[in-house]
């Protein structure tokens, strides 16, 4: 009888352990849920801060205006100009010349997409007689230009950044395990590969705009802790809407306004 007791106590605690097993999958599977509807639902609030930049287009179009240099902006990780392009607009009504990213979408390695964006800085000097150029990265974008402005000092006049991982670069977000898989990346060792550039450091005026309601960026990892120069500014935006929260442009009007350009003509 004890012989054949014990094999269905074993069938009975395998069927135990197989029910918590999926229940626990079924807890992890919610919580993902949960915060997968939450970070999407911050994230809608863009439309929203489109709609508050439109309300003060009267005192954003009251902005000193600019002093006509050269702005290239380039977009976040998966993303295109066209995602910038309202803040192109704002920028050429203040009067600065506006340039778009050049190279699609924005979905390879940093050092594979620095060569190109430097090669668009290149000829942009050789048509504004060598003055420098201003960089506005968002997002990974942010992460390529400071690495340009490190490598060419003498094409970029100045770095502003939106929500950038500035510390451990695509580990920082959300996208990590994707952007690891799909670049065959060891997240650990590229982390250490960023923060062993950022620690060269700048020479350019820095500016790094982030919020604490990102939920795509680690809000803490956009903080520039390595120049001293360099300028924290903390808004009030979700991720998507750093390319369109009216506080943001009012704030890259007057950081672009503190640091005007020499011209060299």
């Amino acid at each position: 009888m004890l012989k054949e007791t014990l094999p269905q106590v074993a069938n009975l605690n395998n069927k135990q352990n197989l029910t918590a097993n999926v229940n626990n999958m079924d807890q992890q599977r919610c919580s993902e849920d949960i915060s997968t509807r939450f970070n999407t639902l911050n994230e809608i609030i863009t439309p929203l801060d489109w709609i508050s930049a439109s309300f003060r287009f009267p005192e954003l179009l009251s902005l000193p205006k600019g002093d006509g240099r050269s702005i290239v902006l380039v977009p976040g990780n998966l993303s295109e100009a066209q995602s910038m392009c309202s803040l192109g607009k704002f920028l050429k009504y203040l009067g600065y010349q506006v340039f778009n990213w050049e190279h699609g979408t924005h979905n390879r390695l940093i050092e594979d997409d620095t060569k190109f964006l430097a090669k668009q800085l290149d000829e942009l000097r050789f048509l504004q007689r060598g003055n420098a150029v201003t960089l506005i990265g968002w997002d990974l974008g942010g992460v390529l230009i400071r690495e340009v402005a490190r490598l060419f000092p003498s094409d970029v006049h100045q770095v502003i950044t939106l929500g950038t991982p500035i510390t451990g670069g695509p580990k920082s977000t959300t996208c990590a395990t994707s952007y690891a898989h799909k670049h065959k990346l060891d997240l650990d060792k590229y982390e250490a590969y960023v923060n062993t550039c950022n620690r060269i450091g700048l020479s350019q005026p820095v500016s790094s705009i982030y919020s604490k309601e990102d939920n795509i960026v680690d809000w803490t990892a956009c903080v520039d802790t390595y120049n001293d120069q360099a300028h924290n500014i903390e808004v009030d935006s979700s991720h998507d809407g750093l390319v369109t929260n009216s506080q943001v442009w009012e704030i890259i009007a007057q950081e672009l306004g503190n640091h005007p350009l020499i011209s060299t003509k």
